[in-house]
């Protein structure tokens, strides 16, 4: 019971919680010394039990992700050396699976992976230092059929077409390379990567339409509103797809409007039409390539006009697979993150500018055809500057997960009663 809270604080940087742990214990060992060695006892447990998959403790999860200079790291050393008088056993016999105390690591730089010597010459290799200008000039074909609505005036929340702060890779590798690249949990986008696939067919306009047109869904202004807003009615609305479509064009999507436009972004769609995922065949298949266990789960399939998107939040690890659109995205550190119900829009009006000059914000622009990945308790917001259609994947991965007790999904889920996560 100890354990589980310090592993996540561990694994989402939460330094103060940390802090008032350590805190604590040390007021309940000066106030009762003849518990003392009970409280030491159950620190211990709490600093050095470790996940079940790589066998790390909460000291190499700080080690690991956030480095030994970190605070963190620094308040667990703290907690370790109150319950055993020294650091003598984690600098020596607290090993992870691959032999490695915390004190090997620091930061993601020596992140181990048991995958094969071609994905430590790829991950060697300098990343993409950006495409030719040709490719970020967004065209009918980037559309599928869906439209192009014309870009808003210049304003102070404006960012280039080209503009991407993460890594940025060409294609897709091979899955050993894929596998040590998400081993990594830092935002990745792999451009290109869904060129070729399924969805790029079967989710054009005219193809989606022949299709799905007919099929009853559910839009809110952001995904799974109904969970955080029970005073209204109509805060998310049933409709065929053909009924949403033409609800499109509105005035919620103009840039000086405070409306937000409705939104499809669903779970339990591909749950209510199976046959949806027989269009993602590739992207579930690409997850099977993987030599660990991962669960599937979070099948989230959207699609929505231009302004459309998801609040400020943070889960497990996720891929977000875009067929046609182009799709903003924000991107904080897992310890400056927070979940937020403000519609995207207004949170590029009110809040961004805000955090790119006081946090630590990444922001990326995704293309028809990209693959975005997300690592585990990195928070991140999306806004689709286009129409956009795609597809969402989230997964639990022991590897990183283990660190980090956020709810899961599960295929058995109550999707009116129970918790979600959204892209």
């Amino acid at each position: 019971d100890n354990f589980s809270p310090l592993l996540m604080a561990a694994g989402m940087n939460r330094t103060m919680t940390l802090r008032v742990i350590r805190e604590h214990c040390a007021e309940q060992i000066a106030l009762f010394p003849q518990r003392a060695d009970a409280i030491r006892s159950a620190i211990r447990t709490a600093t050095e039990a470790r996940t079940a998959y790589e066998q790390r403790s909460a000291l190499h999860i700080a080690s690991l992700f956030f480095g030994q200079e970190d605070k963190i790291f620094q308040e667990i050393i703290k907690l370790q050396e109150l319950a055993a008088g020294s650091l003598d056993y984690a600098k020596t016999k607290l090993v992870d699976a691959f032999g490695k105390t915390p004190f090997d690591y620091d930061g993601k730089v020596t992140v181990e992976t048991r995958f094969n010597e071609e994905a430590a010459a790829f991950l060697a290799k300098t990343p993409n230092e950006g495409f030719p200008q040709e490719y970020y000039q967004y065209t009918e074909a980037d559309s599928g059929g869906w439209g192009i609505v014309e870009d808003p005036p210049p304003n102070d929340c404006t960012i280039p077409p080209d503009f991407c702060e993460l890594t940025e890779y060409d294609g897709l590798p091979s899955p050993e390379v894929f596998g040590a690249i998400l081993e990594r949990n830092e935002p990745v986008v792999f451009r290109n990567a869904v060129k070729d696939w399924l969805i790029r067919d079967v989710w054009t306009y005219e193809n989606f339409r022949k299709k799905f047109d007919n099929r009853s869904i559910s839009v809110s202004a952001i995904p799974y509103q109904e969970r955080f807003d029970e005073t209204s009615a109509d805060v998310s609305l049933k409709m065929t797809v053909a009924e949403y479509l033409q609800t499109w064009g509105d005035d919620a999507e103009l840039f000086e409007t405070t409306q937000a436009p409705r939104y499809l972004f669903s779970a339990s769609m591909p749950l209510d039409y199976p046959d949806i995922m027989d269009d993602i065949t590739d992207l579930t298949e690409l997850l099977d390539h993987f030599d660990y266990k991962t669960s599937q789960m979070g099948k989230q399939f959207y699609f929505g006009p231009r302004y459309t998107g998801a609040p400020m939040h943070y889960h497990n690890t996720a891929i977000n697979a875009l067929a046609y659109g182009k799709k903003r995205w924000f991107i904080t550190l897992p310890n400056q993150t927070f979940y937020s119900i403000k519609a995207p829009k207004q949170l590029l009006k009110d809040d961004i500018n805000n955090l790119v000059k006081n946090a630590t914000l990444k922001q990326c622009v995704q293309f028809a055809g990209d693959l975005m990945f997300v690592g585990t308790g990195w928070g991140h917001a999306t806004l689709n500057e286009q129409a956009s259609i795609g597809f969402a994947m989230e997964w639990m991965d022991q590897r990183l997960t283990a660190a980090i007790s956020i709810p899961p999904f599960y295929e058995s889920i109550d999707f009116k009663q129970s918790q979600y996560t959204h892209d």
